[in-house]
């Protein structure tokens, strides 16, 4: 945004200066020369023309530009899904702008350098201009526009984590001879939990008692065994 400030209050000094062309390209040199690539010759005329006839259509560039930056511009995100496809199997993505700073969107509002054109093209659609003003806000998002978001997986997966440590473990006692559903019910997502909650107490319980029946008849074999064989001695 501020080289946007700075590039288009130099355009509209030199307008309504009624500066030559070339004295402006000389300007944006000297002052801004990282701006210097971003438009050609007959573009930075058609931008000097708009500024001195219709400065709304610069305004409503720099606010769309904003709602973009806001939005966020994904760093490297297509070559990022193509590789890790597993990452985003939800539809969503953690947008980090920096080491603290993040928020979860869908995957499908996440933006990229190669996905911006046509945000920018849909949002101008809106926009009470005719098709020569409008791709003038559509160059000058464009040229600005610049990528401000990634996707960092160390810290994604160090969230997730502590998110689920901090979930309690939901804990329900059942109630000997306890309804849980009757016949004819629709059986719920709550009541299906509990059904299955039943079943594996009373594997455990089933495990339990198979292994005190075990551990009885083996001391009972014992005593038996240790009896046999006094018996023999004597």
């Amino acid at each position: 945004l501020a080289m946007f400030d700075s590039v288009t209050s130099l355009l509209t000094t030199e307008a309504v200066n009624n500066a030559e062309t070339e004295k402006v390209m000389n300007e944006i040199l000297i002052k801004l020369p990282r701006a210097i690539e971003l438009f050609d010759k007959n573009e930075i005329i058609a931008l000097m023309t708009i500024m001195k006839k219709n400065r709304e259509v610069i305004d409503s560039a720099r606010v769309i530009l904003e709602e973009v930056m806001v939005t966020g511009i994904f760093h490297r995100l297509e070559e990022m899904i193509a590789r890790n496809p597993e990452l985003f199997a939800q539809e969503k993505i953690d947008f980090w702008r920096n080491a603290h700073q993040h928020e979860e969107i869908p995957l499908e509002k996440a933006l990229s350098l190669g996905t911006i054109q046509d945000w920018i093209e849909n949002r101008t659609k809106k926009l009470p201009y005719n098709e020569v003003n409008k791709s003038l806000v559509i160059l000058l998002v464009s040229s600005f526009a610049r990528e401000n978001a990634f996707y960092n997986r160390v810290r994604t997966e160090e969230k997730k984590k502590k998110a689920r440590e901090q979930v309690k473990p939901v804990l329900l006692e059942l109630a000997k001879n306890y309804t849980i559903v009757r016949k004819g019910d629709i059986v719920t997502e709550e009541a299906l939990e509990k059904i299955q909650a039943h079943g594996e107490s009373d594997i455990s319980l089933n495990i339990s008692s198979i292994i005190g029946t075990v551990f009885i008849i083996v001391i009972i074999l014992s005593l038996f065994i240790s009896l046999f064989q006094r018996s023999i001695i004597q």
